[in-house]
């Protein structure tokens, strides 16, 4: 993903905002601190850096959980036909243009 958007290779990577960077690397820093978290979990003894990690892993999974219905509601609304069910609810919500 992170590399199709450097590239700009395909046509949803053509245009990419700071919120889509944003969210990659929240992304990959949860998952980084989850994996060595994960490895010290089979360390003979509690690391000294593990409630730190913790504490960092905790604060961006939170922050990515809350940011998913801010980040979704745009995608519902950008090309999706109105066949689609998630199209239909997005245009009823929507106010009609006069």
């Amino acid at each position: 993903m992170i590399v199709r958007r450097l590239r700009k290779s395909d046509r949803s990577s053509l245009h990419s905002t700071t919120s889509d960077w944003t969210f990659l690397s929240m992304l990959w820093i949860a998952g980084v601190t989850g994996f060595f978290l994960e490895l010290g979990l089979y360390l003979p003894s509690a690391p000294s850096w593990g409630y730190p990690m913790f504490l960092v892993h905790v604060g961006v999974a939170m922050a990515l959980v809350l940011l998913v219905p801010l980040a979704s509601s745009p995608t519902f609304s950008i090309g999706r036909s109105r066949s689609s069910p998630s199209g239909c609810v997005v245009d009823t919500l929507q106010e009609p243009s006069l």
